[in-house]
């Protein structure tokens, strides 16, 4: 059985996200038939861009959601949620406070690379599948497909292939193959990274009003039991990356400065 990991990105000065789904190749397909169909139903949209439909920091709703009602978008949204929760398996997630990432990590000591939010949130969510996939005796590795749009795609595989080497013994075997890069939107979208762009602008804006004492936005739809595997590094946790990944460059040789 192949298995996908659809994944997209969500930041603002407080978080930083990657996000997304995981489920069989041919329950993405179904999905990806009736995502379609529910795009096209009236009011009809081309694509979903959630940052669209919600708007940013008091802007109205733009793009393919101008003019649109709250209760139109809401109900287009409630409908679209529907089909991720009839064909996915579980939701996945890692979550970086930025507050405390620049502080611990923006003081210059480590080498440049682990100043990178990306590292350690890719490493979180790879990490986090892997011993769930353990967990539940789910033998399938899961291959990923990521935004294209995520982060300059050369940087981003450096990560990967330095994550594949470090690996922790228990991981290394359920890392699938290295992860490709496709459209959300246009000619050649791939739908499920759509669903991915809902659940990471959802789950930052959730940490977000959780950091900085915002007021609630209500989902527009009630959400479902979908399981999850999420990593969060809050300060505590991010103490312990910065001390492991300073203990691991001395035990090679490297030196600050």
């Amino acid at each position: 059985m192949i298995v996908n990991g659809y994944i997209d990105d969500s930041a603002d000065e407080a978080v930083f996200v990657l996000a997304g789904y995981v489920a069989p190749a041919e329950e993405w397909a179904k999905f990806s038939d009736e995502w379609a169909a529910t795009l096209k139903a009236p009011p009809s949209i081309a694509y979903l861009k959630t940052k669209e439909a919600m708007g940013s920091r008091g802007k109205k709703p733009n793009g393919e959601f101008h003019r649109w009602t709250e209760n139109q978008r809401d109900a287009k949204l409630n409908a679209l949620y529907r089909v991720i929760d009839k064909y996915v398996s579980f939701e996945v997630s890692a979550v970086i406070h930025l507050g405390p990432f620049r502080r611990i990590f923006g003081n210059g000591v480590l080498p440049k690379a682990a100043a990178n939010p990306y590292y350690h949130a890719i490493s979180g969510l790879i990490s986090g599948v892997a011993r769930e996939q353990i967990r539940q005796g789910m033998p399938e590795k899961i291959d990923f497909v990521f935004d294209e749009q995520l982060m300059e795609q050369g940087r981003f595989l450096a990560i990967w292939d330095d994550l594949a080497r470090t690996a922790p013994p228990d991981v290394k075997p359920m890392i699938g193959s290295t992860p490709i890069f496709r459209k959300d939107s246009g000619e050649d979208a791939v739908l499920p990274l759509q669903a991915a762009d809902l659940e990471a602008w959802w789950l930052r804006q959730r940490w977000r009003e959780k950091l900085t004492g915002e007021p609630e936005i209500p989902y527009p739809w009630q959400p479902a039991a979908i399981p999850g595997v999420s990593n969060v590094f809050d300060e505590a946790e991010l103490k312990i990356c910065y001390e492991k990944i300073f203990q691991a460059h001395w035990d090679l040789g490297w030196r600050p400065g």
